[in-house]
Formats: C-alpha cells, structure tokens, sequence
C-alpha cells in the first residue's frame, strides 16, 4: 500500500513535528492531511520545507526539496506536472 504523499514529506524531514515545526502549523494540522490530502495552496510550503537545512536551520542554498510538488499532490498533474527529465 502506498503512503500517503504527506508522509513522503514527514519522512524527509525526520518527524511529523518537525515537519509541522517547519510549516509554523500545529501537528494536528498534518495529521489531518493525512486524510484529506495537502491543500493546494500549500503545497509549495511543504515542498520548500522538505529542502534540506543548514546550521542556522535555513534551507540550503542551491539543495533541491527532497519531495517534489508533483510527488505531493500526484492527483492534480495539471498544477503541479512531473518534471521532464532529460537523459544525458
């Protein structure tokens, strides 16, 4: 059975409560989209909140998030496509 796509997130960052920590929401609030799903306005929030952090807890300059917007709400292609990979 697959995860839910907010747990792909909770799982880059280590705890729910981190994952919350990072957002500035309540964890209650993550668990909740674990069975409604990740709203689509924050998306982007959860997916700049899986970007790894350095030292003085700012994301790293240059890091990519460790969940993509598409893996977060695989349901809605059309607002958030699957990146075009290109073969080297």
């Amino acid at each position: 059975m697959n995860k839910p796509p907010v747990d792909l997130a909770i799982d880059a960052v280590g705890s729910l409560t981190e994952l919350a920590r990072r957002l500035g929401v309540d964890p209650q609030v993550i668990v909740n989209w674990r069975k409604r799903g990740i709203p689509v306005d924050k998306v982007p929030s959860v997916e700049a909140a899986t970007i790894d952090r350095d030292e003085n807890d700012e994301p790293k300059q240059g890091a990519a998030p460790k969940v993509p917007r598409y893996e977060l709400r695989p349901d809605k292609p059309d607002l958030f496509p699957p990146e075009q990979r290109v073969a080297a």
